[in-house]
């Protein structure tokens, strides 16, 4: 399921139903919105790197200028990902 082009939307009806069930403590609930919103974000900042590994520089500038939050979320995970592409090119592996 998390290898789908849909994946953000599976989950997060997931958490929807987990949040939604009677079984649950408030405490669990509370940890179910917690991913849920992790996940919304994730769903909403996804088009932005997307667009740039697609070389779609024009809609990720527009994507930038509508949602200056993407940008600065690219600029914290940066560093990150580039140890990650750095580490993966030396010992010969493929970038995802």
């Amino acid at each position: 399921m998390t290898s789908k082009a849909n994946k953000y939307e599976h989950l997060c009806g997931v958490y929807e139903r987990l949040i939604a069930e009677p079984g649950f403590s408030p405490e669990e609930k509370l940890l179910f919105e917690k991913q849920l919103a992790k996940l919304q974000a994730e769903m909403a900042y996804a088009p932005f790197p997307q667009a740039l590994k697609e070389r779609e520089f024009g809609k990720a500038l527009s994507l930038a200028i509508n949602h200056p939050s993407m940008l600065l979320e690219f600029l914290r995970r940066l560093p990150k990902s580039m140890k990650y592409r750095l580490a993966a090119r030396r010992v010969g592996g493929n970038v995802r």
